[in-house]
């Protein structure tokens, strides 16, 4: 196999949208059996681009070269009959269908009269899903998974076709670090066996860890393409934003709650199969993390408390005041927010506008008597939040479909800093996000809490909880096994607790 041949070029390529340039002479190659990083900030083009590679959008102009020969691809067969293989950052997942249904939905095995071959699909599926030891099971629905579990099956689902190219967008987005580093595994030897690997991520340690060759893109243009050694991450951080950018200060703090009234008390929380006999208090000013592995129950617990797990019993008070755990409404009217882990399905409204979205959890203070909409009002509020949050393009009327991943989840916590809450519960809130984006979401979260309220937070991303929470809450198994103080912890410590490697200690 000849390692560093071209497998595939791209030439030139320009894309706009509604007369908005994307990408403007784009060109970059990616060789066999390299793994090769695709980095820039939100809106930098990184998706565009691999959305023109795998069918998803068609050039306006340019050339795809794939094998020494330019090749039209006008459509994701036209990329798959390639061999191209994507993990999308976007699910694209049937919920109603099994796991096993989803990985070979659209090239199921048939035999006399079209009729599919139901248990070859099924034991084909765990055969896949037992060599790469994913904790998942071929007949289970998909609406039954969390959404790391979720992205575990797009990830099989690439993983079952025989690719030569495996573009790869954000994979880790939702995972622990002991399952990013299991992937990361599979990545390896995939690139040993000479498929190549497009690897897109905000995460410089993932990239630094994995690549061979690093593209940075910025305002839809290649900056550079350069070997992982000849750059330092500072540079690539230079070259992605165009000026250096300061890390932030580390929020961490140990709490100081003696004597303080909690804003939010939970006491035995349970969710059948799920939540054991879970109690916590989040008190005023402070950021308490929740973290554990997939499973742990991280997820769940801020969605009961917001009312959206009907099968939710226990108590939940904010306040003082005792909330139903059966009422979204009632959590709302109450101060609390919530920016789920699946933006995508459950933090926006893709064919609504920027305004739209924002104000939709706005009106009952921005209209008249809850009647009539206050339209200047309203582009007030919205203007004034695209510009507090730095989103781009900066158009209230732009639909939120035709946002980068960065910029839609600027937009979800936008319409709730428009309220004036008491807790703001977040989830994953940085995955997709880029390095000036994410420091510009830990900026707003501790601006948040410095005004008296309090953040539920929710991440997988190990480094994160420790930069910004004041406490964090060990899971395993819908348990709190370990309370633990900000600023003196590591990530060791966190995940020898949260994989049982620790002696189990409750608080």
């Amino acid at each position: 196999m000849e390692q560093n041949s071209v497998l595939l070029e791209v030439k030139h390529i320009y894309k706009s949208f509604s007369g908005v340039p994307v990408l403007r002479d784009l060109g970059f190659a990616v060789k066999k059996g390299e793994i090769h990083a695709l980095m820039g900030e939100n809106g930098a083009g990184k998706s565009t681009v691999i959305k023109i590679i795998t069918g998803v959008y068609t050039k306006d102009s340019g050339e795809i070269v794939y094998e020494g020969r330019e090749v039209p691809i006008n459509s994701r067969s036209d990329a798959a009959k390639l061999g191209i293989s994507t993990i999308f950052q976007e699910l694209s997942l049937i919920p109603t269908l099994t796991v096993a249904e989803n990985i070979y939905l659209g090239r199921e095995r048939t035999g006399p009269f079209g009729a599919i071959r139901k248990k070859e699909r099924q034991r084909l599926v765990e055969d896949l899903i037992a060599s790469y030891d994913f904790p998942l099971s071929a007949h289970e629905l998909v609406e039954n998974l969390s959404i790391a579990q979720k992205q575990l099956v797009e990830i099989l689902k690439a993983l079952s076709v025989d690719a030569t190219l495996m573009i790869m967008d954000e994979p880790t987005a939702s995972l622990t670090t002991t399952e990013s580093q299991h992937l990361f595994k599979i990545i390896r030897e995939l690139a040993a066996k000479g498929v190549s690997i497009l690897y897109i991520s905000h995460r410089m340690e993932e990239v630094y860890q994995l690549s061979d060759t690093i593209t940075v893109l910025r305002d839809g243009c290649k900056v550079g393409t350069y070997a992982r050694d000849e750059v330092t991450p500072e540079d690539i951080i230079r070259y992605m934003i165009g000026k250096d950018i300061e890390d932030n200060e580390s929020y961490a703090k140990p709490s100081e709650n003696e004597g303080k009234t909690p804003i939010l008390e939970v006491e035995h929380l349970r969710i059948p199969g799920v939540i054991q006999d879970v109690s916590f208090q989040v008190y005023p000013g402070e950021i308490l993390g929740l973290s554990g592995l997939i499973g742990s129950g991280r997820t769940e617990i801020v969605r009961a408390i917001f009312g959206a797990d009907r099968t939710a019993s226990g108590t939940v008070r904010i306040r003082g005041r005792k909330l139903s755990l059966r009422s979204i409404g009632e959590a709302v009217e109450n101060g609390i927010g919530y920016v789920p882990e699946d933006r995508g399905q459950e933090g926006f409204v893709p064919l609504m506008s920027i305004r739209q979205n924002i104000i939709s959890c706005n009106f009952d203070w921005i209209s008249r008597k809850r009647l009539f909409t206050d339209a200047d009002k309203e582009k007030q509020v919205a203007d004034q939040a695209v510009k507090t949050f730095n989103i781009k393009p900066a158009r209230p009327d732009q639909l939120v479909i035709n946002l980068s991943g960065g910029n839609q989840q600027k937009v979800v916590l936008g319409k709730w800093l428009e309220r004036q809450l008491t807790l703001l519960m977040v989830d994953e809130p940085t995955a997709g996000v880029d390095v000036g984006a994410k420091d510009e979401i830990y900026h707003l979260i501790h601006q948040l809490v410095q005004t008296g309220s309090a953040v539920l937070l929710v991440s997988s991303d190990l480094n994160e909880l420790l930069k910004l929470s004041n406490r964090i809450l060990v899971l395993r198994g819908g348990r709190i096994i370990r309370e633990l103080p900000g600023g003196s912890v590591n990530e060791e410590q966190i995940l020898t607790i949260a994989s049982g490697l620790a002696e189990e200690e409750t608080r």
